[in-house]
């Protein structure tokens, strides 16, 4: 539907019980605007549905110029987008905004190259493993096509792989010390 013109414009929302971050992160790639589980109550749907309206009204053409992918982090981890766009060593800047704060990552051939805003942060690192706790938020990605002209970025090239799992390795150690700190 996304493809020709005249439908472009209408929202797509898919009431599934699609729960994998891979599934959903495909239905954004095709232009989904938001998922709903089954189980939501009546009031809620409706609730929903009227934010996907509110968005397309505020901003109609998003879903038509927009050259890649774009979500909501409810539904789709950063670390799921971020693992995609290595595996298919896109280029481009991933965009995410959580109502509070927002940042810029530039990702070129799949690597980490940049972080625009640190927050509170002096490493792009940190602030990376802080974005990645985000659960809730919006996400887009603005590709540039295979060959463009593009500068590398700020900081030295970084595995997504590295970042997701020394994020997961403080994870865990934050989790061992609360647990430790209880017993």
């Amino acid at each position: 539907a996304r493809a020709r013109k005249k439908l472009a414009h209408i929202p797509i929302v898919f009431l599934t019980a699609l729960s994998d971050d891979m599934s959903r992160l495909q239905g954004y790639r095709m232009g989904v605007d938001d998922y709903l589980p089954k189980t939501l109550p009546a009031d809620e749907i409706i609730a929903r549905i009227q934010g996907v309206l509110a968005r397309r009204a505020n901003n109609p053409t998003t879903s038509v110029e927009s050259r890649g992918l774009r979500g909501d982090l409810q539904h789709v981890r950063l670390g799921s987008v971020l693992a995609f766009l290595e595996a298919e060593k896109k280029t481009g800047d991933l965009r995410l905004d959580n109502g509070d704060d927002n940042a810029v990552l530039r990702i070129v051939n799949g690597v980490l190259r940049d972080v625009k805003n640190l927050g509170r942060w002096n490493h792009p690192h940190d602030r990376v493993f802080e974005l990645l706790a985000w659960s809730s938020g919006q996400f887009e990605f603005f590709a540039l096509p295979p060959g463009s002209e593009i500068e590398g970025g700020q900081i030295d090239p970084v595995s997504v792989t590295y970042l997701l799992m020394e994020h997961a390795r403080r994870e865990d150690e934050s989790a061992e010390a609360a647990r430790r700190g209880k017993s």
